[in-house]
């Protein structure tokens, strides 16, 4: 758990962005790692809270932002990066590519992609390939990391792992290895474009032995935010997604018939994701959303640490994480579809890590979307895959989730993500009601 001081209670704090011994100062909460009681009898003193402020105020002002007391200079303006992930089944094609996504138009994620460009003021973006992107050109700025065209199959047969280290790739093709301004980078994917997210975010966090090291950042960029749609982060149980599944056939088979036949890597990793949580117990009997317990690093043969404590390092290090699920998708939740898929388990808590609090940075939010059913009473594979698409692409339109998207970015990045509810799978803290 994170335990969150007011703002007005704590002043000023140095946010871990340092470049060249350059820290700047934001007036922010204070986040306590996991959660432990801090000093609760001493902060219920006004006056001792007043005096604290003003001390730390002045303490912050006092301490030189470059090392030296006789100077100070202005951090250096940031250039922005935002990368936009499809999910599984999505493709993106040579005439796409020309048409639109060179000429600055995000594929496959509804009105997410303005929301975001607006609330971060006119970033960089990049749309994610899942079979590679063009290499870094100084004198071509506008080519350099642009996606190279892929099919439904590679978002499918790719092993999540090459995914991941295909969106490092991007990065460095797009920024360079030394890029001459710093830059923040953004990570926002839908469904399986989360998973990859996320477990970008995992790899940079986890230290990682260099032979599986799959995630790395040029020099001077620094992971932000990392915000997930509908997204199996918490991976899928067995048999949902295999080959021989009918509510795969149904799903996958349908938006993509040419996999059929081919591996399915995937959704099989998947399986070992969802697999991990049995090595996580959550403490003191709390009750944490599927996605908190299990560890997108199974992919790489690690159990721990799981989601949950993953979310955690990379905010110490200075990146907000704010995972979106649609309580109503009909993906994690087949019995809901129709009757014939009652074999099945309702795993919707997938799509979330453990929701920290308002204003955490931290945080597992849901909204509930429209309530529907596949409306069949016999295997009909078109009506099934509607249905089920309709209902997982409704968070990349939903107008709730644009204002929580918006309200995580700014003014301060890591705030509440309102209106937007915290998960209904987690045992909710009182200190976050």
């Amino acid at each position: 758990m994170v335990a969150v001081l007011p703002v007005a209670l704590v002043g000023f704090f140095f946010f871990g962005d340092s470049i060249s011994g350059i820290f700047v100062v934001f007036v922010v909460r204070l986040s306590i790692y996991k959660g432990e009681t801090f000093m609760k009898g001493f902060l219920k003193s006004k006056l001792v809270l007043s005096l604290a402020a003003l001390v730390m105020i002045a303490a912050a002002v006092a301490i030189p932002l470059t090392g030296s007391i006789g100077h100070s200079h202005a951090a250096p303006a940031h250039n922005k990066l935002v990368i936009f992930l499809q999910g599984i089944t999505t493709e993106l094609n040579s005439k796409q590519i020309s048409d639109k996504v060179k000429k600055g138009h995000i594929l496959g994620l509804g009105m997410v992609p303005g929301t975001v460009v607006k609330a971060l003021g006119n970033p960089e973006i990049r749309e994610y390939s899942y079979f590679g992107s063009q290499p870094f050109d100084a004198k071509a700025a506008n080519e350099s990391g642009q996606p190279a065209p892929y099919n439904c199959a590679d978002t499918i047969t790719n092993p999540l792992t090459f995914d991941i280290s295909q969106l490092t790739q991007q990065i460095f093709n797009t920024l360079g290895s030394n890029p001459t301004t710093p830059t923040d980078i953004y990570l926002v994917g839908h469904s399986l474009g989360g998973v990859v997210a996320y477990g970008f975010l995992a790899a940079l966090v986890a230290n990682l032995p260099p032979t599986s090291q799959i995630a790395s950042l040029p020099s001077g960029a620094h992971l932000k935010a990392v915000i997930t749609l509908d997204s199996p982060i918490g991976g899928v149980p067995g048999g949902v997604f295999s080959a021989q599944s009918k509510f795969s056939n149904a799903v996958l088979g349908a938006n993509c018939p040419g996999v059929n036949g081919q591996p399915f890597s995937a959704p099989d990793e998947l399986v070992n994701i969802y697999n991990s949580a049995s090595f996580h117990t959550p403490k003191n009997g709390e009750i944490d959303p599927q996605g908190a317990d299990a560890t997108i690093l199974s992919l790489l043969g690690i159990n721990r640490p799981p989601n949950e404590e993953l979310s955690l390092l990379a905010l110490q290090q200075g990146t907000a994480v704010l995972t979106i699920g649609n309580t109503h998708d009909l993906l994690w939740n087949p019995p809901a579809c129709a009757d014939f898929f009652n074999g099945f388990s309702d795993f919707e808590s997938t799509q979330w890590v453990e929701d920290q609090g308002d204003g955490s940075a931290v945080y597992g939010r849901s909204f509930d979307g429209k309530i529907t059913s596949c409306n069949v009473t016999s295997f009909n594979k078109d009506k099934i895959a509607a249905a089920v698409t309709s209902s997982h692409f409704e968070v990349t339109t939903n107008s709730a989730v644009q204002t929580g998207i918006t309200n995580f970015l700014t003014p301060l990045l890591g705030d509440t993500p309102s209106p937007l509810a915290i998960n209904p799978d987690q045992t909710t803290d009182p200190q976050h009601a």
